[in-house]
């Protein structure tokens, strides 16, 4: 008898460790039915049922006047492939399509945006003083054209058209 209980107590902690041993604790998530749930509206996209109509895009009753900015040609390779020359070009499509506008302010700021990224691309001290010489603030106008020839890099074209800007500053003067 007492073998008997010795067992029974023994065999007890025994079997249950090796029942929990075959129990899997990471459960298999629930199946998934291939059904999909009931919706709550008709199927929009069965046919017969009316598809929305695109609305006719109208032109605006006014142009806006269209100031192209200067050409100025910019040889192969002459811009650097970084991001932070892309963040220039895009300011500095911003500054002309501002500037085209007639809205000087928006573009003075949007190139001095582009000047604190890159101090070193002429065509940021062309657009400012352009914008300038539009406003017409001539000694600040002129004072950027310079600083714009000053630049080392700058192309032949650049260098043409901000001297081309110096003169029409002259000729205002």
């Amino acid at each position: 008898m007492f073998v008997r209980k010795y067992l029974l107590r023994a065999s007890l902690p025994l079997a249950a460790l090796l029942l929990s041993a075959c129990v899997n604790p990471y459960r298999a998530p629930a199946p998934v039915s291939s059904v999909p749930p009931p919706s709550n509206g008709p199927d929009r996209s069965a046919p017969g049922y009316p598809q929305p109509q695109s609305q006719p895009q109208t032109q605006p009753d006014y142009e806006e006047p269209q100031v192209a900015p200067p050409a100025v040609v910019i040889a192969p390779g002459e811009r650097r492939d970084s991001s932070a020359s892309s963040a220039v070009d895009n300011l500095l499509d911003e500054g002309w399509h501002l500037y085209g506008q007639q809205r000087y302010d928006a573009s003075i700021s949007v190139a001095e945006r582009g000047l604190r990224i890159d101090r070193h691309r002429a065509e940021l001290y062309q657009l400012l003083s352009r914008n300038y010489l539009a406003t017409l603030q001539l000694q600040q106008a002129e004072q950027l054209a310079r600083q714009g020839l000053s630049i080392p890099s700058a192309s032949g074209a650049q260098r043409a058209a901000l001297e081309d800007l110096l003169r029409e500053i002259e000729a205002i003067k």
